[in-house]
């Protein structure tokens, strides 16, 4: 116990450091903050900056506290209730994701204790595992994920069976996939679903090209920027330039370069739209 108490003067910043203020020091309860850090799996912090905040005030942080709450917290993060099992059940969580509480618990050497946890997991997955959820999972595009227990396997797998017909064979559902650069779905094979993979390359290419499109009109428009207040150009109501009191020769080139990228910039406008409302 005593080396845990001494923690927090050797582990590292589990987020950037915020200077306390005297209210701060003279308010913070440190147990409670050590409490709150860990039940929600956060590492235990280092509280050298905010013992050398409040010794400036004069006001000392209490160490002790912070590690002791800190524990209390851990503890009942390593000990997941059925409530959290539950609602990891509803949804669908692989039983492996608990496992993540993991690294925390061997800081506080703390088992992970995972007997309610999984009574309500179970208890949640009776309600996960059905044909309509199977269906809603293929058609967002999601991967048969194995959590369902044997008895309720072949009921939501029917259901998947019949969502990922429904997705993947509506090349539409690609399209609009690729257009807005999402990771092709490993659950429409594109030897079964070919055309489905076709349209997702055509929705990211347009993608791409936006990107290109978007990209260049930034860039024109700061050149366009530069040179008019570099040689004083003024703005028409048509979007053009004309030259303002700086009548030079320079001035007047830097007028016929602004407005032919101000052309370029309307044809790429115009390019853009057509390729965003395209489907």
């Amino acid at each position: 116990m005593r080396q845990l108490l001494l923690l927090p003067l050797i582990m590292t910043l589990s987020s950037c450091v915020m200077h306390l203020s005297q209210g701060q020091c003279l308010t913070t309860n440190w147990k409670n903050e050590g409490f709150n850090d860990g039940t929600v799996g956060k590492p235990i912090r280092d509280l050298s900056q905010a013992a050398e905040d409040c010794m400036k005030f004069g006001i000392p942080v209490n160490v002790k506290d912070y590690a002791l709450g800190w524990r209390q917290g851990a503890r009942q993060y390593c000990t997941p209730d059925f409530t959290t099992g539950y609602m990891d059940g509803t949804v669908g969580k692989a039983d492996s994701d608990i496992f993540n509480r993991t690294p925390l618990c061997m800081q506080a050497n703390i088992p992970l204790k995972l007997t309610a946890y999984n009574r309500g997991r179970q208890q949640g997955l009776l309600s996960f595992c059905t044909y309509s959820n199977g269906f809603d999972f293929a058609r967002q595009g999601k991967l048969l994920p194995d959590v369902c227990p044997p008895k309720l396997r072949a009921q939501f797998a029917a259901g998947w069976v019949t969502g990922r017909e429904q997705f993947c064979t509506h090349p539409k559902n690609g399209f609009a996939l690729g257009k807005a650069s999402k990771t092709y779905p490993e659950l429409c094979d594109p030897s079964i679903f070919p055309a489905f993979r076709s349209e997702y390359s055509r929705g990211l290419t347009m993608s791409l090209r936006m990107n290109q499109i978007q990209d260049k009109i930034s860039q024109l428009n700061v050149n366009i920027s530069d040179k008019a207040r570099q040689y004083s150009l003024r703005e028409t109501g048509t979007g053009h330039y004309e030259q303002g009191n700086n009548k030079s020769p320079e001035a007047a080139n830097a007028m016929t370069s602004a407005n032919e990228m101000v052309k370029e910039k309307q044809s790429l406008d115009a390019e853009l739209f057509s390729l965003q409302v395209m489907k």
